[in-house]
């Protein structure tokens, strides 16, 4: 049947699921630049968060996903509002919520607990309810406005949501309401000296007289080394680029350990494997 030959219902929902599906890839974009922002703020291995190969991989398949979940969860959501005769905002984001806690946020209590489910029920309740809402919008103009112009009034409101939260997001950075993270500049006092622990139980002790001593140390090179040799600090220009330089024969080559933690709890680790995905070999001081 053509466009034509449909009656306005039929329209009405096609659009939805236009609209809808629109709506979400824009949704995903406006959370993956806040998703940057708040873990520029967090604790990371430097250089900043980044789309690694595999994510980039997943980015093709962002359009069939929005469009199965436009029509899964935000449509029914829309249709089930309808049919009660609750079309306002409100129980549109109450129904969707309810909807979407079921795949999402019940996963989300076996991985995280009761606080988990909770926040992945919302999350997941007010992403679908906005593409639930914005298919609602489309389909009650499916008279007035064409599917070209609804699609692109969507995509135009969430390339500027896109931009928004861009400038809000180094806006925050620039005037110092948030700080980005950066690791804590160790000295060769107190700081250093003394025992750096793994969860395996892992020892390594650094000596004020530049000795030290590992137990059980698992090197990317060989796993469970351990012995007595000697450290040293490497300062660098900037807290990213210090290093403790750790020389135990039986370890293989020389260590070079990077900083992480805060000033309160710093941490020492080194990277194996992918550098897009490396493995994080980490000690705490103890």
């Amino acid at each position: 049947m053509s466009q034509r030959g449909r009656t306005p219902k039929e329209r009405g929902y096609r659009r939805s699921v236009l609209v809808g599906t629109a709506t979400l890839l824009c949704e995903f974009a406006v959370l993956a630049v806040l998703a940057r922002h708040v873990l520029r703020a967090r604790e990371n291995l430097g250089g900043g968060p980044h789309l690694s190969p595999p994510a980039v991989l997943v980015l093709p398949l962002l359009v069939p996903l929005c469009v199965l979940l436009t029509v899964c969860f935000a449509l029914p959501a829309l249709v089930v509002a309808e049919a009660v005769g609750r079309e306002s905002w409100p129980w549109v984001l109450l129904i969707a919520t309810g909807i979407g806690a079921v795949p999402f946020g019940t996963p989300g209590g076996f991985a995280a607990g009761a606080a988990g489910a909770v926040t992945a029920t919302l999350v997941a309740g007010c992403v679908l309810g906005v593409a639930a809402l914005a298919g609602r919008a489309a389909r009650r103009r499916v008279r007035a406005t064409s599917a070209r112009r609804a699609l692109g009034r969507t995509l135009g409101a969430g390339a500027l949501a896109v931009a928004l939260t861009v400038l809000l997001g180094h806006g925050a950075y620039a005037t110092g309401l948030v700080t980005p993270y950066a690791p804590p500049r160790l000295g060769p006092g107190a700081t250093l000296h003394g025992l750096w622990q793994h969860e395996s139980g892992a020892l390594l002790k650094l000596d004020p007289d530049g000795r030290a001593l590992a137990v059980g140390l698992g090197a990317p090179e060989r796993r469970g080394c351990g012995g007595r040799g000697t450290w040293r600090l490497h300062r660098g220009e900037n807290a990213w680029q210090q290093r403790v330089r750790v020389d135990i024969a039986a370890c293989g080559a020389v260590q070079l350990w990077s900083v992480l933690g805060t000033e309160e709890h710093p941490k020492l680790y080194r990277t194996s494997g992918d550098p897009d995905s490396p493995d994080v070999y980490t000690l705490d001081k103890y």
